[in-house]
């Protein structure tokens, strides 16, 4: 019995009557994707569709009185699609389940469906007639449709279908439209289109005419005219001697002239934002070839240059001499201006790419550097020796930290945070400006003696601070006379009253950092948009627009706000308020991080192709109780772990190795030891995600300090133990 049972092509199931499957064959993995003990325990409901469970699914009916029952219902498959199934289900009362077999009757439903909408189908009806299925693609036409195309010249009916078909046909099917009129136009020839929805189905069925001759010629050339006003284009004619003759309302509306203003008058005199080089080019390509095609840049009636992709076409009269030149114009100004912020996007990837690669190198480097002055902190005495050590420890720090500031400015990344005392940044920076910032440019600092500190990122801020700086000197130089800038910190407690000041403005302790120039100012509309990417109020080519934005988006991920005053002509004051840190808190997780317990004699398995990192991070475990195995990629780390894998509590592993890499070698060790501590380590912050989705994993960024591996190394051990 249990042979048939796991080798039935059909689906087996056992389900208890309150719905609860029982037991599964293997046929549900073959048909929708699901194994058999992920199934087991399952409510049946689960994998019937719930319109299904309600109207064809008898279970629920027959729960009080069972007997035997036949129905067709669509399952979910492990996929996320439906396919159709008809089931038998036989009861056994004294046991209180379900005997139920299942087939799968897909692909019988989809002929059926077939077969009825071909019967629907009026094929030989002497009008045109066309099927659309609902995603809006035309899936059958009759001989008549086929016929009125070939009157048009096309050899299939889809090409004379009328625009936006796909969205007419969802109106009918979707918001319940009985019926839908719409008119085209195609080689000069005039279409009506009728959509109706077929009653219990998801086609629409349409019926077409050519109406061309049933219209007088007077009819027609109004309509044009409306279908040219209605263009968003610009439609311009112009005669041999640049003379307008036509001027249609989308040239109102791109260029700003009426129709009434611009009829007569010369395009090059009207249109001509510099010299004519560009149009006399074009005026002599299409008088030779009788057509052309590019960009122009014309002057508006405000005075604006916008940018235009011009299509200009020869007219003749009946004798074939030219007569008039036919210009559609469109407006693609703000396309340029998208394609040259997607360029500079495209150039700051590249550079965050490089520098990624230049970090992660780096941050190797600088890991058994900074990881061996703290053990050689702990074994020296002589305090020049100590000297010496504390000052390769700060150069390495600082290292790690430029490297965070390049991937800070183009990738995005998130620092380290601590207690920071602005008064220090700004007076860094000041001391920057004084040195390099033009001599006609005062500069004045104003700091309150007793200061709260922020919890934040130094670096971050140092941006935050260096970009309000450079924005307020390069408002300051165009005005060519001495200017001022005023960099102040204080304490502010912000109220409940104080909430119309910003929407983020909640109450509370505050840092403000203002910064004051008496540049050129901002005009009124432009404050909103000077948060923008890429928006710039700088002359082209001086300013990549990104400066303010990244001053928002850093000092909204510290939980503050900024806010700014300007008037134009009198300069401008940025000011950013910053959360006054609770240093208690932040005390607390001080002091309990300095508790490092020591080791048990636990071994750790060091998987990494720095072999200078391999040897600082023996020398550190072995130090603090530790015993430690090393080996240099994956491939060996999994052969290591294979002989030695109840000796080995802990894998300390790089993400980056050649041949196997840490997430291939983190997914080799779970499998043969689930639950497995594992500690991941890398130069690249983004490597954070990927080790994140890995259960019983510690994220380490490279480099980092003795404290923080042993603290990840006891945090582990002690919390992580495998199951």
């Amino acid at each position: 019995m249990d042979r048939f049972f796991d080798l039935s092509v059909d689906l087996l199931s056992i389900v208890s009557f309150d719905g609860t499957m029982r037991r599964v064959n293997p046929a549900w993995e073959r048909a929708l994707g699901f194994p058999a003990n992920a199934v087991a325990g399952k409510p049946l409901a689960t994998f019937i569709h719930p319109a299904d469970w309600e109207a064809a699914c008898p279970l629920p009916r027959l729960a009080r009185r069972p007997r035997p029952a036949t129905f067709e219902c669509r399952c979910r498959t492990r996929a996320g699609d439906w396919r159709w199934f008809e089931w038998n289900v036989a009861p056994a009362p004294a046991e209180k389940l379900w005997y139920a077999t299942a087939r799968d009757i897909t692909d019988r439903k989809r002929a059926e469906a077939e077969i009825q909408k071909l019967a629907a189908f009026p094929r030989m009806s002497p009008y045109a007639v066309f099927e659309f299925a609902d995603d809006g693609h035309l899936s059958y036409f009759n001989d008549a449709a086929l016929e009125l195309a070939r009157s048009l010249g096309e050899a299939h009916p889809s090409k004379i279908l009328p625009p936006k078909t796909t969205e007419i046909v969802c109106a009918c099917l979707v918001r319940g439209e009985s019926r839908h009129r719409v008119e085209s136009t195609f080689h000069d020839r005039a279409l009506v289109w009728t959509f109706h929805p077929v009653a219990a189905s998801s086609v629409v069925h349409c019926y077409a005419s050519d109406i061309t001759e049933s219209r007088s010629a007077g009819e027609r050339i109004r309509e044009q005219a409306a279908l040219l006003d209605k263009a968003q284009d610009a439609i311009v004619v112009r005669d041999l001697e640049h003379r307008i003759l036509y001027w249609n309302k989308g040239a109102e509306g791109v260029f700003g002239w009426s129709a009434g203003e611009a009829m007569g008058r010369s395009a090059f005199e009207l249109l001509s934002a510099r010299r004519n080089d560009a149009s006399l080019a074009a005026l002599r390509r299409v008088l030779e070839t009788g057509e052309w095609s590019g960009e122009l840049t014309h002057a508006t009636k405000s005075g604006n240059e916008i940018v235009v992709e011009s299509r200009w076409t020869l007219v003749r009269d009946a004798e074939g001499r030219p007569r008039s030149i036919l210009v559609l114009s469109t407006d693609i100004t703000e396309k340029k201006k998208l394609e040259t912020q997607f360029l500079r996007a495209q150039r700051l990837e590249s550079i965050g790419t490089l520098a990624s690669g230049i970090a992660h190198d780096l941050n190797n480097i600088l890991a058994p550097i900074m990881m061996s002055v703290n053990l050689l902190q702990d074994s020296l005495t002589e305090q020049d020796d100590l000297r010496l050590l504390e000052t390769l420890r700060l150069s390495a720090l600082r290292g790690a930290e430029m490297t965070k500031q390049i991937l800070t400015f183009t990738r995005g990344q998130q620092g380290d945070r601590g207690l920071v005392n602005l008064k220090h940044l700004v007076s860094e920076i000041s001391k920057i400006a004084r040195e390099t910032f033009p001599r006609s440019i005062q500069i004045e600092t104003n700091t309150a003696k007793s200061l709260w500190p922020v919890l934040a990122d130094a670096t971050q801020m140092h941006q935050v601070l260096m970009n309000l700086c450079l924005n307020a000197r390069d408002a300051i130089v165009p005005l060519g006379r001495d200017g001022k800038l005023t960099v102040a910190l204080e304490n502010v407690t912000l109220a409940e009253k104080h909430r119309p000041l910003h929407p983020d403005a909640k109450p509370g302790r505050y840092v403000r950092l203002i910064v004051t120039d008496t540049g050129t100012g901002i005009a009124p509309e432009n404050l909103d948009r000077i948060w923008d990417p890429f928006f710039s109020l700088k002359p082209e080519g001086q300013g990549t627009g990104l400066g303010l934005s990244t001053v928002q988006s850093i000092v909204r991920a510290h939980g503050g706000f900024v806010h700014v005053e300007s008037r134009p002509g009198q300069g401008s004051c940025f000011e950013v308020f910053l959360p006054a840190a609770d240093i208690a808190a932040v005390a607390a997780r001080a002091e309990a991080a300095q508790s490092i317990p020591p080791g048990r004699g636990e071994t750790i398995l060091v998987v990494d192709d720095e072999r200078a990192f391999q040897e600082i991070t023996r020398a550190i475990f072995a130090k603090h109780g530790y015993r430690v195995v090393t080996a240099s990629d994956g491939s060996e780390a999994l052969a290591l772990f294979a002989q030695q894998r109840d000796n080995i509590s802990l894998v300390l592993t790089d993400m980056m190795m050649p041949c196997l890499d840490g997430p291939a070698t983190i997914r080799g060790l779970h499998r043969l030891k689930p639950g497995l501590p594992v500690i991941a380590t890398s130069g690249l912050i983004e490597n954070e995600a990927v080790a994140n989705k890995f259960g019983r994993t510690t994220f380490l960024l490279k480099p980092f300090t003795t404290e923080k591996l042993l603290h990840a190394v006891s945090h582990s051990l002690r919390t992580q133990a495998p199951r």
